[in-house]
């Protein structure tokens, strides 16, 4: 996997000639509280010393909050989901890692990052001057970009200085009516990483088409095409040609009251003879399936299973702003790996089966557990039987 944070939603901008003649200041506006989330889907292709190796579609799933601003410098926290499937398939996003991040940004987009974090990858992009723009004004500012997990096995982190360019293009409005500012932005990077023990050179680019939201003062959305060539020392190169597109999202947490209102339409809409459980945390509800949907050591589905997941579905269209993350977990007998292959192959038929019934595939992720998260002891055969289990994670707090 390359850790490349990328990422548009397809959306109408219609050009501001008259507005765009007048010089904008564009700047973060940073405020306590602030929270968004960032989806960024990459559909990249893979070569593996010049030969097509292999395509993939991923996506990471950015949520951060503000906790505190001080002179005009933020401190923010959250966390950064990675998901990935093969390309051109039906397959449904697989929750592959969860990095948490925390660091510093001022308002013109300069960023501090402690070392400890990896995310985000790419650093300060948007940077903007103090002074005020004019359609065709350029600047430079400096970033920071990283990259690990390359394929042919390097386990480092390759992090290295970027000088990007940018072009304000103007105004523009889109069909909702959000007042937009497009810029480009460039960067070539030509590395030769010092005492690597695996990296010999570092060569890509990287083009946007960026748009920042003028009331909320902050990004909007991108789209990218970018090619990153890997060499190493002994001889082998990866290269990674890819497109990205990228949406933002300012959220606001669902209420108390909507929260208890979305419990009792679930357990109304299940019924007592289900033989599902409810629970509630601070982040979510959690559908707790047991181990209904299934025969033993199986992962298809039983009849009666999709008489439950069709009530599930029907609930989860209705409430389309929150996303749903699907784990499977067994208990402890049998080997770990064939535990995790079959809790991921468990959730997965639960996700795929509730994108069949009409819930937005965007929305939707899976992640096998094996044994790792029991909620009873294993010394008993009924604390196993509770811990065999499929959990519908619908996200209220994000």
């Amino acid at each position: 996997m390359a850790s490349l944070l990328r990422g548009i939603l397809p959306f109408v901008l219609f050009m501001l000639p008259a507005a765009s003649l007048f010089p904008v200041k564009i700047e973060y506006n940073i405020l306590k509280g602030m929270k968004y989330r960032m989806k960024i889907m990459v559909y990249q292709d893979i070569y593996l010393n010049g030969n097509y190796h292999s395509s993939i579609e991923s996506m990471n799933k950015a949520l951060l909050e503000v906790l505190w601003v001080t002179n005009g410098i933020g401190f923010y926290r959250g966390k950064f989901n990675y998901y990935q499937k093969k390309a051109n398939t039906d397959m449904s996003m697989q929750l592959m890692t969860v990095y948490d991040s925390e660091f510093y940004r001022n308002t013109q987009g300069l960023m501090k990052v402690p070392k400890q974090f990896i995310m985000p990858t790419l650093r300060g992009i948007p940077s903007f001057p103090t002074n005020n723009l004019k359609v065709g004004d350029t600047w430079w500012a400096d970033a920071e970009e990283l990259h690990e997990g390359i394929l042919t096995g390097a386990k480092n982190i390759l992090r290295f200085a970027l000088n990007v360019h940018y072009t304000y293009m103007g105004l523009q409005t889109n069909q909702s009516g959000q007042l937009l500012a497009h810029f480009y932005v460039d960067y070539h990077a030509i590395q030769y990483p010092k005492n690597d023990p695996d990296i010999m050179s570092f060569t890509g680019f990287s083009h946007m088409d960026f748009y920042w939201d003028m009331l909320l003062g902050g990004p909007h959305s991108y789209t990218e095409e970018y090619s990153f060539l890997f060499t190493f020392h002994d001889g082998q190169t990866v290269l990674y040609n890819g497109t990205t597109s990228a949406a933002v999202d300012y959220l606001t947490d669902i209420t108390n009251n909507a929260k208890l209102k979305l419990v009792q339409e679930i357990s109304n809409k299940l019924g007592p003879s289900s033989g599902a459980g409810l629970k509630e945390t601070p982040d979510a509800i959690v559908v707790n399936l047991g181990n209904i949907l299934f025969d033993y050591n199986m992962a298809t589905l039983k009849p009666e299973a999709k008489t439950i997941l069709d009530k599930v579905a029907e609930v989860l269209i209705l409430h389309p702003s929150l996303d749903i993350e699907v784990s499977g977990h067994t208990d402890n007998t049998g080997k770990p790996e064939n535990n995790m292959t079959l809790s991921e192959l468990r959730a997965k038929s639960v996700v795929d089966y509730l994108i069949s019934k009409g819930v937005d595939p965007d929305r939707l992720s899976y992640i096998g557990y094996g044994s790792a998260k029991p909620i009873a002891p294993n010394t008993t055969e009924e604390g196993r039987a509770l811990n065999r289990r499929v959990e519908i994670k619908i996200l209220t707090k994000e």
